[in-house]
Parts: structure tokens; C-alpha cells; sequence
């Protein structure tokens, strides 16, 4: 049984494969996401500010939790060094983290930092992509963590060996679990087009990422058109898809 407890600036790249350099913001992040092709298995990936480094570009989850942390650096406008570590390293990097986990975001002259929606929220309020006002950042934080709940919901269908089993747990996903979700959700969101307004915020790229995965066919037994009943949701993935910035991002070599 799957429940859900109900919830009530420019581009600075330079055209190299996500590998970009400035001493002045150098960092470290660290990520461990979903492979985007849909096979269910975890990819290594891993942020260096090495110059002169190249990552492997084979390596590229666009629907992972460090996906989120790189569309805050690009939509922010900060260079950085984008290196995706193959599985095999990670056994050797894993004590090096503050919690044997990814991702991890490290900036010169402070411990490093875990924790996805932290990494957000610093690089949210360093650069205005976070709100002001405490009660609204943390309206914005609620639904980050919300959509980290939801990810564990949908983390046992991932693991699950049995094929029958794992298509009746996606079934229920879809057509219980991720519309009682979405629609929690679209209650919250704002006129638009982004979930507070005109310009957009960390929480949008966290809602954009993870609308990737569900809507994308990555995760079998579950229709590209779950979501379809709740534009504002909708909204927000094609205003995060269509800022420029972020199609450059995508659109880099």
C-alpha cells in the first residue's frame, strides 16, 4: 500500500559541457539522482571547482536532485564546474560527505553544506531567487519539503523487483497518490506564472525538475498526462522550460 500523508541574469556559461570557472564563486556540490532514461537506478554526479577539468558528459540526469542545484547557479548567473562521477567512485567520496549522501554543496571558507532544499535556499537568498519575507520563504520551503515527501512515496516503486507488484504500486501512484499531491499543491500556487508571480523562485525549478520525471515517461505505468488536470503545475514546468536561461542551459554542447 503507497499512501501520502496530505499536505493541508545571464548565462555565464562558456559553451563547454556544463563546465564553467570563477574563483570568486567557486564550489562543490555533490548530487545523487534518478537516471533519466527511465531504467530506475542511481547515477553519481559530482561538482569540482578543478580548472581545467572535464566532466563526462554521460552523466547528465536532468531530472535529479543536483539538476535542481545547477538551474539555481545558472538562472543566479554563477560559473561553476560541473563534474558527474561515475557509481564507481562514489564508495570512495561517500565518507567525505556530512551524511554519506548527495548531494553536498561546499563554497570556499565554510563546512560543506547537505541537504538539497538547504543548497536552495543559501543559493536562493544569495542571488533573489528566494523570497524576503520569512513567512512566504517559508510557504515556499513547505512545498520543497513536500515535494521531497513525495519522492519517498514514489521511492519503494523503484526498488521493487517483482514487476507485477511494481506495476500495481505505480497504478496507485497514479491514479491516487499524484493527484492528491498535485492537487495540494495547486492550491498554492499563485496568478503566474511562476508560483509567486512574474519571476521565478527555487521552489519553481524544484517544481519543474520533479515535473520532469513524473510527466516525462521515465517512470513506467504512469501516464505523461497525470497532471494534466492541474494547470498551474503545468504552468509552472513550461515558464521554468521557456526561460532563456534555462534554454541555453539545455541547449549547451
Amino acid at each position: 500500500m503507497v499512501r501520502l500523508a496530505p499536505f493541508g541574469a545571464t548565462v555565464t556559461s562558456s559553451g563547454r559541457p556544463a563546465t564553467v570557472f570563477m574563483p570568486a564563486s567557486s564550489f562543490v556540490v555533490w548530487c545523487r539522482g534518478v537516471c533519466a532514461q527511465g531504467s530506475n537506478h542511481d547515477i553519481e554526479q559530482f561538482v569540482q571547482p578543478v580548472a581545467g577539468f572535464d566532466p563526462d558528459p554521460l552523466l547528465d540526469a536532468p531530472v535529479s536532485r543536483g539538476e535542481e542545484c545547477r538551474l539555481a547557479l545558472v538562472l543566479a548567473g554563477v560559473d561553476f564546474a560541473d563534474d558527474r562521477v561515475k557509481s564507481a567512485d562514489w564508495p570512495a567520496r561517500k565518507p567525505n560527505t556530512p551524511f554519506g549522501s548527495m548531494p553536498v554543496f561546499s563554497v570556499p571558507g565554510h563546512p560543506p553544506l547537505a541537504q538539497t532544499n538547504a543548497i536552495l535556499v543559501l543559493i536562493g537568498r544569495r542571488h533573489g531567487l528566494h523570497p524576503k519575507d520569512d513567512f512566504v520563504a517559508a510557504q515556499h520551503e513547505a512545498v520543497m519539503a513536500y515535494v521531497e515527501d513525495l519522492r519517498a512515496t514514489v521511492r519503494p516503486s523503484m526498488i521493487e523487483k517483482d514487476p507485477d507488484k511494481k506495476r500495481g504500486m505505480r497504478e496507485q501512484l497514479a491514479s491516487e497518490v499524484l493527484p492528491l499531491w498535485a492537487s495540494h499543491v495547486e492550491r498554492l500556487i499563485g496568478d503566474g506564472p511562476f508560483f509567486a508571480g512574474e519571476a521565478p523562485n527555487v521552489v519553481d525549478l524544484k517544481l519543474f525538475v520533479l515535473s520532469k520525471w513524473v510527466r516525462g515517461g521515465a517512470l513506467d505505468h504512469i501516464p505523461p498526462t497525470v497532471w494534466d488536470a492541474y494547470p498551474k503545475l503545468v504552468r509552472i514546468h513550461d515558464a521554468v522550460r521557456d526561460d532563456p536561461r534555462v534554454k541555453a542551459w539545455y541547449a549547451r554542447a
